[in-house]
């Protein structure tokens, strides 16, 4: 008959996450400032994780470095054999 599907874990005890961020300034006569922002998660078939990095410096109001990237990966097991995954990637260097 009609039911709930039976699960070999619970979904939501199978589920974790993670996440950080880190931010660094350096001032005087070069400045520097970086941030990082990064986050996982993960379930019974599922994980997903990503991350932003930005790094600007300057020298006398110059720019010398403008560096930013983005990662985005999801990942899916179907079985102890088996899985799937797709990634996402961008990066951008203006100097």
């Amino acid at each position: 008959m009609g039911g709930a599907p039976a699960f070999a874990e619970d979904p939501l005890k199978a589920s974790k996450g993670e996440g950080a961020f880190g931010a660094g300034v350096t001032t005087g006569d070069i400045k520097d400032d970086s941030v990082c922002v990064r986050g996982r998660h993960s379930g019974a078939s599922w994980s997903q994780s990503g991350q932003f990095t930005a790094d600007y410096g300057k020298t006398e109001d110059v720019a010398t470095k403008q560096r930013y990237s983005a990662t985005f990966q999801t990942d899916l097991r179907f079985d102890q054999h088996a899985s799937s995954f797709g990634r996402f990637t961008w990066d951008w260097d203006e100097c």
